[in-house]
């Protein structure tokens, strides 16, 4: 039989060569019972909200004992109020050499002595160690004294088997999440290299994460460097900065390393907080698809083109023959004339449509927009249909609410959306029928454009800001019989019409409204309706309020097309003079004489020169950055009193006109003690 020091030392050699605590307690259980004479013993250990019951019957005791032994063990734990959410027997153990088999007095057929004991370490509870004998008074004090200096070992030995059982299990697990996520990745790498579009994944900070096999290729990159690449791409090309937690889609043409359009679709990433984190980017590559339209688009200017000419030709000769220059035309005659004639007229309101489809879907169309009063255009339209009105029997009402600020548009093409929609609800409605245009400010809070709000907020010199005054709505209300919720969703489509039988009136291309929809939009505007069967039709949509920022960054855009067929650059410059926070005649003055010192000072012909916010001159040239310096240079030769000057140059400094514009206004100070952007 072992001694307690031997017991101790072998112990602690256990405690260092083991991996875990379970074979620890059986050899303890053999040993320590049977140094300590006892009948029963067990360790119960104590790990994550489990105990764990290691029992040892040293005499070979019949199970009935075993089990009072067990439930006396239970009962101890309940008293010293541990609680356990769940608690684990192992099954008996019967161990040791055994003890005296004859009975000696004081024994019986129940345990009569037991003995519990806590492990700590530290304060921190390991388990319980007890012992149990069938004779009372079995465990004296110096039994009780070998056993608490032993529980102090023990207790130390469970707790760095523990501890090493615990890093073993953390290990196993983190090898399983290990195996788990490289299996994962290599599932995500497989679904990646699969995919036949280009997906690039970029954090909050437009990192790039991930760029696929279809990325790179449509890109013309390499593995190696495809991330820093594509990350440049994705920078300038595909993000916006202010933007990124939005929805964006676009199209991009690539001329390397082959000619390609590229759809881009970016969509954000959040967390379970609503929080942007990352965004995915999708390429597609449509360059087939933007082919097809485009032969499609041209095919049709073409021969709308072409049929205009004979077009005219037999509308003319047909008038001609109703007037009775070429003979004598009876009523039957008359009668059918005038309906070719009608219906050669409306062949020629066709072929103007698919026209002007044709141009705006190839980008063709230009809009010249400037600031025009809102009155001024609903008065045009009310003057052109007036006699149409009167001649279907339809009450034709204007409507103009006091104070509407003008509008930022193109004047011809906001008439022809107009005459579309008036058009449209003279044909729903019945005679006897009302149709009324009206404008207003719009009560809707949509941004004006993707300008980040600090451009306007920063600006103390401009009163309108981006709040539910940046538009003005026009609307087209009529009283006929309205349009079913499932129509409405297709009004807005090429060639869509509505049943006609209603109204019995003859009905158009069906490009009306879809034409009118892309005018809207390319204004910046959006368009809508509004219709309960039976009760009318309202039609509206909203162009932007007229702003110095939306002007100016419309002129740079316009220059920006200019260079960019070119391949060149684009230099834009704001200068800023020291005037007092309030103009003076004579300083406005001075503003325009140097307005006209630095056309003066223009090298070419298409450099724009203007005044901006009444004390700034703003130039956009065709230079680099150098090129930008050295004029900054000449000016502030000619110009003593220029404060501070900013330059932003396309494309070093931004793809779009918001980009150089933001670059040269977002860092004009509110005193002169500012630091300026680029500062010559």
């Amino acid at each position: 039989m072992l001694s307690h020091a031997d017991i101790i030392n072998e112990m602690n050699s256990l405690a260092l060569s083991l991996e875990g605590p379970r074979p620890f307690v059986k050899w303890v259980l053999g040993n320590v019972a049977s140094l300590m004479e006892c009948q029963f013993a067990a360790i119960a250990t104590v790990r994550h909200d489990t105990v764990q019951i290691h029992l040892a019957s040293c005499c070979q005791q019949v199970s009935p004992l075993v089990l009072q032994f067990r439930d006396l063990l239970q009962n101890t734990l309940h008293e010293h109020q541990t609680q356990f959410s769940e608690v684990i027997y192992e099954d008996s153990s019967f161990v040791g050499p055994g003890c005296e088999s004859e009975k000696t007095e004081g024994e019986g057929t129940s345990v009569g002595s037991f003995y519990v004991t806590p492990l700590r370490v530290d304060n921190e509870l390991l388990g319980y160690f007890a012992l149990g004998h069938v004779k009372k008074n079995a465990f004296p004090r110096f039994k009780k004294n070998l056993l608490d200096d032993f529980c102090i070992h023990l207790s130390h030995g469970i707790r760095n088997l523990l501890n090493k059982s615990l890093i073993i299990e953390q290990m196993a697990l983190l090898e399983q999440e290990k195996h788990k996520t490289e299996t994962e990745k290599r599932k995500l790498d497989i679904i990646l290299a699969g995919m036949k579009e280009g997906l690039i994944l970029s954090d909050a900070r437009q990192n790039v994460l991930v760029v696929n096999r279809a990325a790179c290729d449509m890109l013309g990159l390499e593995n190696a460097e495809g991330q820093s690449r594509a990350r440049e791409f994705i920078v300038r090309a595909v993000l916006d900065k202010g933007t990124l937690a939005k929805p964006r889609d676009r199209d991009v043409l690539l001329k390397r390393p082959e000619r390609q359009v590229l759809h881009i679709s970016a969509s954000p990433i959040v967390d379970e907080k609503g929080i942007f984190v990352a965004q995915a980017t999708l390429l597609t590559d449509v360059t087939r698809e933007r082919e097809v339209e485009r032969m499609k688009s041209e095919f049709v200017s073409v021969v709308s083109h072409e049929l205009r000419t004979p077009l005219t030709a037999i509308r003319e000769a047909i008038a001609l023959i109703i007037d009775g220059i070429a003979g004598t035309v009876n009523d039957k005659q008359r009668h059918c004339l005038d309906v070719a004639l009608r219906d050669v007229d409306r062949l020629g309101r066709m072929i103007n449509d698919l026209l002007d489809l044709s141009r705006i879907e190839s980008g063709k169309i230009g809009l010249k927009r400037i600031s025009c009063s809102a009155e001024y255009l609903i008065t045009c339209v009310h003057t052109i249909l007036a006699a149409k009105a009167q001649s279907d029997n339809i009450q034709l009402v204007v409507a103009v609410s006091e104070n509407v600020p003008p509008v930022f548009a193109d004047p011809d093409t906001i008439i022809q959306v107009l005459i579309n929609l008036v058009g449209n609800a003279f044909k729903f409605t019945p005679e006897g029928g009302t149709v009324r245009v009206s404008c207003g400010t719009s009560r809707e809070a949509h941004p004006v454009s993707r300008i980040s709000p600090d451009v306007f907020s920063r600006d103390t010199n401009n009163e309108i800001r981006m709040t539910d005054r940046n538009f003005v709505e026009f609307s087209v209300t009529d009283t006929g019989p309205g349009i079913p919720e499932s129509d409405q969703k297709k009004l807005f489509q090429k060639f869509s019409q509505l049943d006609m039988s209603v109204t019995h009136r003859v009905g158009g291309t069906g490009l009306g409204l879809a034409i009118s929809k892309e005018l809207v939009e390319k204004h910046g505007g959006t368009i809508r309706v509004v219709s309960d069967p039976g009760k009318g039709s309202c039609f509206s949509f909203t162009i932007p309020v007229f702003t110095q920022e939306l002007f100016t960054i419309d002129l740079i855009q316009k220059e920006l097309d200019r260079v960019r067929d070119n391949r060149g650059c684009l230099a834009v410059i704001l200068m800023n003079f020291a005037f007092p926070q309030e103009l003076s005649s004579q300083n406005r003055e001075q503003v325009l004489a140097h307005e006209r010192a630095l056309r003066s000072l223009m090298r070419k012909k298409e450099d724009v020169v203007c005044v901006y916010l009444e004390r700034s001159l703003l130039c956009i040239v065709e230079a680099n950055q150098d090129g930008a310096n050295s004029l900054v240079l000449r000016i502030r030769n000619e110009m003593i009193d220029i404060n501070s000057v900013q330059i932003a140059v396309y494309p070093a400094d931004g793809q779009r006109a918001e980009d150089l514009f933001n670059r040269v206004t977002l860092r004009v100070p509110r005193d002169t003690g500012s630091v300026m952007y680029n500062q010559v």
